[in-house]
């Protein structure tokens, strides 16, 4: 049987698994079913092979106490099961009819959608919703015997007279409202932790902002620190300009001449030897330049050289004394 599943249903040992699974547990819970694999009819006439489940399931009227029923049926589970319904039928032969009911047409099919029953199979074991739909099935046929014998009257469908409402079930109206709560429960989980991830994210974001902002504001201490002390070095900048701007302006307006006296007697006196010096220099440059010129012959010139050179020597003697004196240093 598990090569000729797997054939039928296709998406590889998963699917063979739950049918055969759903199979043994309606078998286990309704022993006087069989397994098998038969042709299932369409309502176009189309014929596919499925798995089906098949025999009698017992029921008890809830009117009165009267016996157990055993109810012929065929359980037939679709190529896309568990997704889709198993479809149930009620078997009629020549000696039992079928009634018909809201919940079982002329045909002998018995609806498995709500308001009657509920189909709904749990996502880790698909296979047990198979039993509970059974199970509410055999409660309905309790309320309204879907079949009846052919010997109490002609073999024509007959209507049981039972109202719609009284056929429902209330366990399957229970389930699909557990249903829904538990969707909406899902749903609202999904928000709440869709926003709390959210909200997290926007905490960390919000730390790593505050983190930077910090680091902005010592920054931004340091370089206020920094400019104030800045601006203090300008301002005394500023200030030492302005008081060489004015005493420049007071030199500007006194005659060339009085800013080379010195007043304290050794200044005046390194003025003069510095003059001195220069001057002794001019008189050197003056004197090759006639010897060049030929107007100085070269016994002179050497005569003259030496007493100047001598005379220089002397001054600039005088001169580093003089600074040594003044404490200032010789460049």
């Amino acid at each position: 049987m598990g090569d000729s599943l797997a054939t039928i249903y296709g998406g590889g040992d998963t699917a063979v698994t739950i049918v055969d699974t759903a199979s043994t547990q309606l078998q286990l819970a309704f022993p006087n079913l069989r397994p098998s694999i038969k042709d299932f009819t369409h309502n176009d006439g189309a014929q596919q092979r499925l798995a089906c489940l098949y025999g009698t399931i017992p029921t008890r009227p809830q009117t009165s106490n009267g016996p157990v029923y055993n109810i012929p049926v065929d359980v037939w589970l679709p190529t896309r099961f568990p997704q889709a319904a198993p479809t149930v039928y009620v078997i009629g032969t020549s000696t039992v009819g079928i009634r018909t009911s809201p919940i079982v047409d002329t045909s002998g099919r018995v609806t498995t959608k709500l308001p009657f029953f509920f189909w709904d199979p749990d996502e880790q074991y698909p296979a047990s919703a198979v039993v509970t739909l059974i199970e509410d099935i055999s409660t309905a046929f309790g309320k309204a015997i879907p079949v009846y014998s052919r010997a109490q009257g002609d073999g024509a469908p007959r209507a049981s007279g039972v109202p719609r409402d009284v056929l429902v079930s209330r366990s399957a109206l229970l389930r699909a409202a557990e249903k829904k709560v538990m969707i909406k429960k899902r749903m609202i989980d999904a928000v709440d932790a869709a926003v709390l991830a959210r909200l997290q994210d926007v905490n960390s974001h919000l730390k790593l902002g505050q983190q930077q902002l910090t680091a902005l504001r010592r920054r931004g201490l340091v370089e206020v620190a920094t400019a104030q002390t800045s601006t203090s070095e300008l301002e005394h900048a500023i200030v030492d300009l302005d008081s060489k701007l004015v005493a420049a302006a007071e030199l500007k307006n006194k005659p060339p001449d009085t800013l080379a006296i010195a007043n304290a007697p050794l200044h005046h006196q390194m003025l003069n030897l510095v003059a001195e010096i220069a001057a002794l220099e001019d008189v050197l440059m003056t004197v090759g330049h006639s010897l060049r010129a030929g107007e100085v012959k070269l016994p002179e010139y050497l005569k003259l050289t030496r007493g100047v050179l001598h005379q220089q020597f002397n001054a600039r003697v005088l001169l580093l004394k003089a600074r040594d004196v003044a404490m200032m240093a010789y460049q």
